[in-house]
Order: structure tokens, then C-alpha cells, then sequence
């Protein structure tokens, strides 16, 4: 660190010293700055990880980490799911009814395949085109769905025959109604809408998991990856089992189960939903 100057006695009044000291004063300032900036970062705890200095408009030097282009570093995604975080918060915030979508495939081995596999059926499944045939065909897969749903319940025991034929009555209404808002869009825009029309504006993340699966804590499979989609939408009410046979459709067969609920609009919810999707 530079050193103060020491004035003497006969230049303590001479501006041209008052200049040079107030300078080193500002210089050890920033120097103690950076050196508190790199110790809240810490080191960089893999190979290829290093800082990079920004300037700024004021003159101000500023140490950084230098984030990585690996998608799988563990050090380097810390720093990027706060990013995440941070932009995500307002925007669910601005939501009027937030849902959160999770749309999930069969683990695999291969990480590539895995995940082209969801990104492509993703966007058939968006870009899916609500017509009268097609509606019609996710319709009944969403009726025999809830049929054999409710079925494997009263099989275990979670349901009785009684709460089964309610389920599936409710499901009927809650089918008919999403079928005829469907209509009512295209009769107002002469188009039938894609799903993402009757889905509603979001944001989506992608995320990864690895591991054995496990029945009773015995291990059955080896370890495997899991690959699943997060969606977080601004849009009105869609029956879970149309969203079933809309992705057992996207995904030609391979995969049907989907999890939506409610987002809790209080900030703390809209906090941990935030901090939650921000993580993957």
C-alpha cells in the first residue's frame, strides 16, 4: 500500500501538496475496495476460472469473477441462478395468475439426448395447434386419462369408488368449459389458437438432476439423468389432464406427467418461487 505523504510544516498550505495527498488518499481507498471485493468472491475453485478488472465511466477500477462457458460448473451457476433471480422477481410479481408448470420425461442416460429430446417435444407441445380434430382427440385422451388416474386410486386404496365417479364428473366439467373458451378464441380471432395462446406469457428453465432411482430406499436403476422443464405462466385455468395428453402428445407417447399449481402472489411466495426456478 503507498504511503501517506508526510507534509512539512511550511507546505501544509500548498494546494499542489493538498492535491497529491487528497489523490494517494483516494488511491489507497480503492485500493482496499478491490481487495474487499476479491475476498467476497473467494477463490476460483476450478481450472479455468479468473477475474477480469471493469472500468467504469468514473474512473473506478472494479475486480470480477470471469464466469465460465460450462453449463454444468457448480462454481460459476451460483453466480448466474442469483442473476436469474433477481431479473425473474419483478416479472413474476407483474403476474396476475401465476402458474407453475412442470413437465417431466424419462430419465436417461445420455445428458445430450435427454435434453433434445425435452427441448424439441417442448416446443411441439407449445406450438401445438388447437384444432377442432386435434381438440377433440386431447379431449378424449384427457377423459381416459382421468378414467385410469382414478382407477389405479381406488386399486390402492387412496379413493373410493364414490370419490372416483365425483373426480371424473368434475373433470367432465372442467374439460367441457376449457373446450368451449377454446372456441370462444377462435370464433373472436377467425384462427384456432396454438396451446401457448391458452397457456398465457411466461418464462421457462430447464433443469438437471443425477442419480439412482430408488423403490423403498432399495436402489432398482442406475444412476440416470433427470431431465424436466419449469414453466412459470400468466394465463387462465387449464385442466391438469389436458395438459397430460397434450404432453403424452408432444412426446409421441413417451411421457404424460405434468404438475401445475397456483402460485402463491404474496412477495414471500413470489420469492421462493423465484428462488426456486432460479436454482436449476
Amino acid at each position: 500500500m503507498n504511503q501517506v505523504l508526510n507534509p512539512s510544516p511550511l507546505a501544509i498550505f500548498n494546494p499542489e501538496h493538498i492535491y497529491a495527498l487528497l489523490t494517494q488518499c483516494e488511491q489507497n481507498r480503492r485500493a482496499e475496495e478491490r481487495k474487499a471485493e476479491i475476498k467476497a468472491l473467494g477463490e476460483p475453485a476450478e481450472a479455468g476460472h479468473g477475474w477480469i478488472k471493469i472500468v467504469h465511466s468514473c474512473g473506478h477500477l472494479q475486480t470480477v469473477r470471469e464466469l465460465c462457458s460450462n453449463p454444468l460448473c457448480a462454481s460459476c451457476e451460483k453466480i448466474k441462478a442469483d442473476k436469474r433471480r433477481l431479473a425473474w422477481y419483478p416479472v413474476l410479481l407483474a403476474m396476475k395468475n401465476p402458474r407453475l408448470l412442470t413437465l417431466t420425461i424419462p430419465d436417461g442416460p445420455d445428458l445430450v439426448e435427454r435434453i433434445n429430446f425435452i427441448q424439441k417435444a417442448f416446443r411441439r407441445f407449445m406450438a401445438m395447434r388447437l384444432g377442432s380434430r386435434n381438440l377433440a382427440l386431447l379431449i378424449a385422451a384427457a377423459l381416459e386419462f382421468v378414467s385410469n388416474h382414478t382407477a389405479d386410486q381406488v386399486k390402492k386404496g387412496s379413493k373410493t369408488e364414490a370419490e372416483r365417479q365425483q373426480d371424473i364428473t368434475r373433470w367432465e366439467k372442467s374439460l367441457q368449459a376449457f373446450e368451449l373458451a377454446v372456441i370462444r378464441r377462435h370464433d373472436k380471432k377467425d384462427k384456432w389458437p396454438e396451446l401457448r395462446h391458452m397457456i398465457g406469457k411466461g418464462f421457462a428453465a430447464l433443469e438437471t438432476t443425477y442419480g439412482s432411482a430408488t423403490i423403498d430406499g432399495e436402489q432398482v436403476q442406475d444412476s440416470l439423468w433427470h431431465v424436466h422443464r419449469h414453466v412459470c405462466v400468466d394465463g387462465q385455468f387449464i385442466p391438469w389432464p389436458f395438459l397430460c395428453a397434450a404432453w403424452q402428445q408432444a412426446t409421441k407417447g413417451a411421457a404424460f406427467v405434468t404438475h401445475i399449481e397456483q402460485v402463491d402472489k404474496t412477495p414471500e411466495g413470489m420469492k421462493e418461487v423465484a428462488k426456486y426456478l432460479s436454482k436449476v
